[in-house]
């Protein structure tokens, strides 16, 4: 972004000239652009949140499995007593069908 030299004598010198106009547009965007920060923070909170949920950690592999949906406790326990028998967490997601 390249702003010349007169552009800015301008704007100062219409700040000087008009201050409560001047001292509104400040106040009218910082106001914007805090709103828009707390909201990218809230999205991305959120996203964090439900990419938890559809998401699968195998401690084992260090990898993290993208599901279609969250998984029922019923599915947990299934898991767990599938792993410790030995079956692959990918094999066990793939049969499940609940890869994405």
């Amino acid at each position: 972004m390249n702003i010349d030299k007169n552009t800015v004598k301008e704007i100062i010198n219409y700040a000087a000239n008009n201050p409560r106009e001047a001292t509104a547009i400040i106040v009218a965007a910082i106001t914007c652009l805090s709103t828009i920060v707390r909201l990218t923070q809230t999205m991305s909170v959120n996203r964090r949140y439900i990419s938890s949920e559809q998401t699968y950690y195998d401690p084992s592999s260090m990898i993290h499995w993208d599901l279609k949906r969250k998984l029922s406790n019923n599915e947990k326990q299934m898991i767990r007593y599938r792993k410790l028998n030995g079956e692959d967490i990918y094999d066990i997601l793939r049969q499940m069908n609940v890869l994405k």
